[in-house]
């Protein structure tokens, strides 16, 4: 390139927003990078579909972009001299999905994708200043703003129409849902997903009443109804009669959204199998299927057979309902999700009934394990608060795996459960797998409340419907057989309260409560979480050094984190990653566009549901002054999922091997450091 055209570069870079705001040198450096080219009238720059993904930057005339290829096509804009156009496809990681075409004849500069990508990675002012004209004119947010204003709108309305929210859900085109729109094929990974999150009836049910907190009509309602299951997801759901369930809904959107696009992406594949068994001829021999498989003499795999299903999705339904498929599968024939939705809440006191009730029974517990109401403890007493889950702070800290470990693993041997020692970096993370799997073969072996009292450990159901179960931890009582990676309690007396993961916008006032009932005693507050990762593999490990509000983009600083040798030196089979992470109000309503977009402007290393709100609840607790700012604040997730790469969604569960080593990583890293002082 010649240095007239270097310099003709060099002013078109430092006129045009956002590539002035990169550094002199840079500008000087870049401009010998970008290729000129002349384009004829009528010629296409790129086409809509291509993959191709240079940045350009118009010199002279004006380029047409259009959604189509025709000529006789309307332009949906015009790019004039002066501007730059074409970032998407480098920045969002997707084909183009317009083309670009001359007006008259122009001649324009392109920079090498990969390259843009570069100047994204080093210069954050440049990142945020793409970033803030993508979101804001746009549009790339545009499906997901108009998805969550329809449910809030709904939710004042009091109903939900789920046609509705189905079209909109499908402009989303989220990551976990890749054969959306492909009316060929049953994603099976998607349906697994959110079968193993609603309630096991529903393909048997037309009604659904949601509300924020128990009707005065029905003050006990596990009493008056029949609880209904959700597998992988906590939620209070009632049969209050045949084919009309009350779901109660945790504080903010959160929870209705996991629960609406649920009933999305079930609503559509439903339709897809309904499709299939659009035959005459199929309904009688499915409802006979049916009918013997009540009885417990038809077998899934060989009648599945009959039904124009691939192989693939045989096994997919068969996994799925496990027995139950042919039933089901009658169900969703005759069904078509005529479903009601209703939800009733409480103006001007969401949610504050359930999570005072909760607030009570933890102080209760409290007074029943240490003697003590919590605001009669000492000041030199401390009060360790974690989120984490039901088994791991517990079986470090309880001696009961290493009791009875002998017994275990002879019984793992004689059954061939957990396969060898081998290939496991800590052995315990093997014993406390078939520790839980030897209780489950005979309940009996289950320690009694009387015993883990002895051992200081004392557990809280989940008596308000609040989905928070509760264990509480006086180290002073513990025994010295806690796990072989921790150093010994001591008998200096400290409080651990290890809540399991709250959901969303709910985990915001759980923690503000639980700082409220120990004011001024709390010495760390420790969250220990999963999350989906934009980087490395399932089973890494994710310290964020910030969070970032989807909602709003608000950017939320944390202070360092400690030294990670120890965790790396506790987790050797994992990767550490350290950057942002991105707190999001659904797992399904991030598309890949959304996660390339928060990888590439905003760097972040992953996605979770809970931690902006966490950050919120210390930071007023601070500054209201009954949370030390010296109280060490702790985040450590490991990655359940990879939304960006197909085969490794969620619907998946994470393997014992994968899962289980970096989980018991972290639990070990921050009892280390309650217990140790640090």
């Amino acid at each position: 390139m010649n240095e007239i055209s270097r310099s003709k570069i060099r002013r078109l870079l430092d006129m045009v927003i956002p590539f002035r705001f990169l550094p002199a040198e840079r500008k000087d450096a870049l401009s010998g990078e970008w290729v000129p080219k002349t384009f004829l009238p009528g010629e296409f720059v790129f086409c809509r579909g291509d993959g191709s993904s240079e940045v350009w930057i118009l010199e002279e005339g004006q380029v047409e972009l259009t959604y189509a290829d025709s000529a006789d096509v309307k332009p949906a804009n015009f790019v004039r001299s002066g501007h730059y156009f074409g970032e998407r496809a480098a920045l969002l990681n997707q084909d183009r999905t317009h083309g670009a075409r001359a007006v008259g004849e122009c001649r324009a500069w392109s920079l090498s994708g990969g390259r843009f990508l570069g100047l994204i990675g080093d210069f954050s002012v440049f990142a945020q200043a793409f970033g803030t004209i993508l979101r804001d004119k746009h549009g790339v947010f545009l499906p997901l703003e108009n998805f969550t204003r329809e449910v809030a709108r709904s939710l004042v309305q009091g109903y939900f129409r789920l046609d509705r929210l189905v079209e909109m859900y499908r402009e989303l085109a989220p990551a976990l849902h890749p054969y959306l729109d492909d009316a060929s094929r049953i994603d099976i990974e998607a349906l697994t997903y959110v079968v193993r999150r609603l309630p096991e009836n529903v393909t048997r049910s037309f009604a659904w009443f949601f509300t924020d907190d128990i009707p005065a009509l029905y003050p006990d309602p596990g009493r008056l109804f029949t609880a209904v299951v959700s597998l992988a997801r906590r939620r209070s759901v009632w049969e209050m009669l045949p084919g009309k369930n009350m779901v109660l809904i945790r504080t903010g959107l959160s929870d209705l959204l996991d629960f609406l696009t649920c009933l999305c992406v079930f609503s559509i594949e439903c339709r897809k199998i309904r499709r299939r068994l659009y035959d005459p001829a199929f309904m009688p021999r499915l409802a006979s299927c049916r009918q013997a498989e009540i009885q417990g003499s038809c077998d899934d795999t060989d009648s599945l057979a009959e039904f124009p299903f691939s192989a693939e999705e045989r096994a997919g339904l068969a996994k799925i309902w496990k027995g139950q498929t042919l039933a089901r599968l009658y169900e969703i024939a005759v069904h078509h999700e005529d479903w009601e939705l209703v939800v009733e809440r409480q103006v001007n006191n969401y949610n504050s009934r359930r999570t005072e009730k909760w607030t009570n029974l933890v102080s209760g517990a409290v007074r029943e394990l240490t003697g003590l109401d919590p605001w009669d403890f000492p000041e030199n007493f401390e009060v360790h608060l974690v989120s984490s889950n039901t088994h791991s702070v517990a079986n470090c800290l309880s001696p009961f795996a290493r009791d009875h470990e002998a017994e275990i693993l002879a019984w793992a041997e004689a059954h061939g459960k957990g396969g060898t020692s081998r290939g496991w970096n800590n052995p315990e993370d093997r014993l406390y797998i078939l520790a839980a799997e030897w209780v489950r073969a005979d309940p009996r072996r289950q320690p009694s409340r009387i015993q883990e009292l002895e051992w200081g450990i004392l557990r809280l159901g989940d008596e308000a419907a609040a989905g928070i179960a509760v264990q509480l931890i006086d180290t002073s009582k513990l025994s010295n057989r806690l796990d072989r990676s921790l150093p010994p309690a001591g008998s200096k007396r400290r409080l651990i309260v290890n809540i399991d993961y709250a959901f969303g916008v709910q985990a915001e006032e759980i923690i503000r409560n639980l700082i409220s009932i120990f004011p001024n005693l709390v010495a760390s507050v420790n969250i220990l979480g999963k999350a989906g990762s934009l980087v490395g593999q399932r089973g890494d490990l994710l310290v964020p050094t910030a969070f970032i509000l989807q909602s709003d983009d608000s950017f939320h600083p944390l202070a360092a984190s400690p030294s990670l040798e120890r965790l790396a030196a506790l987790a050797p089979g994992s990767r550490i990653f350290q950057g942002p992470l991105l707190t999001v109000e659904g797992t399904l309503l991030q598309n890949r566009a959304l996660l390339h977009f928060y990888r590439n402007i905003w760097k972040c290393v992953g996605l979770e549901m809970e931690g902006v709100h966490y950050a919120r609840a210390v930071t007023e607790a601070c500054q209201l002054g009954v949370l030390s700012i010296s109280s060490p604040v702790r985040y450590y997730y490991y990655v359940s999922d990879l939304p960006l790469e197909a085969g490794a969604q969620l619907s998946r569960p994470l393997e014992a091997f994968e899962g289980v080593p970096p989980l018991y990583a972290v639990t070990r890293e921050v009892l280390f450091q309650i217990l140790s002082g640090e």
